[in-house]
This record gives C-alpha cells, structure tokens and sequence, in this order.
C-alpha cells in the first residue's frame, strides 16, 4: 500500500510540473538535485525532510493606486533536518509573479520568495496567490497577496 501511495505522490509531482510549462510567471529548476532520504523499506524518512516555515504567509499591500507595481518578500527558515529545494513558484495570474533562488536552502538557512504584483487593469479589493512546490511534506505550501487598488486620479 505504501509503494502505491509513494508511486501515486510522484506521478501527481510530475503532472503538476509539466501542466506548469508555458505558464507566465513560473520559474522551474532541475527537479533532479532533490534528494528525500529514504527508509530500507522505500519510503521516505520524514524526520531528515527540510520543513519550510514562513514568517507570515499573508501580505496586505494596503491601498495602491490602479497601474501600480508593488514587491514584497515572503521569509521563510528550513527548520527541518534536510536541504530544501524549491522546485517551482507560479503566481494564480499573470499580474503576480514569484521569484526564488535555485539554490539548496540548508538546515536553519533562511530564504525568500519575492513577489511583484502588477496592479494594471484592476480595481477594488484583490486577492492573488502563489504557489510554491519544494521538496518538503506537503509539497505544496500557498502564499497570500491583497491589496485594495484606487483608481487613477
């Protein structure tokens, strides 16, 4: 059962990365460098993963003017036991791109993930994610963006 789940979590790792190719505002690296430590048994040793822990996990811009461009960068410490590898970061729409270093993250290291929100074209109270795929349990860790946007005087 446990070799059915650990075939099953890498084959939904490789949909989610492939469904991402040609999507604006992603960012890939070789997925090939992430190395979870394994059990004799095949499964992965969860107590020598790298554990992602941000700072905060949501950021409110306040008011902007509409055709602003703001940026803000999301802290995190690997406060696991195993280096941390980002593998991908993609913003929910093209106005909000992440950005991240391709370099392990060590154990007690700390890191960013840098955001930039293009506020061209929208208006009033907006809601943007990120998502983010690192080699940690869950995989997936989501950010939050809002902002209320003020028309043009």
């Amino acid at each position: 059962m446990n070799k059915i789940i650990t075939l099953s979590s890498i084959l939904c790792l490789f949909l989610i990365l492939n469904g991402c190719k040609g999507q604006e505002g992603t960012k890939k690296v070789d997925s090939s460098i992430v190395n979870n430590p394994m059990n004799a048994d095949g499964t992965i040793d969860k107590s020598k993963l790298p554990i992602m822990k941000f700072d905060k996990t949501i950021h409110d811009f306040g008011e902007i003017t509409e055709g602003e461009v703001v940026e803000y960068s999301f802290k995190f410490t690997n406060t696991g036991k195993g280096p941390l590898v980002i593998s991908n970061a993609s913003g929910s729409c093209g106005c909000t791109i992440p950005s991240f270093s391709n370099k392990p993250i060590e154990p007690g290291e700390v890191g960013y993930i840098d955001v930039k929100f293009n506020s061209e074209n929208k208006s009033g109270q907006v809601e943007k994610s990120v998502y983010i795929l690192a080699n940690t349990i869950p995989s997936e860790s989501q950010l939050f963006i809002k902002a209320k946007i003020l028309d043009k005087k």
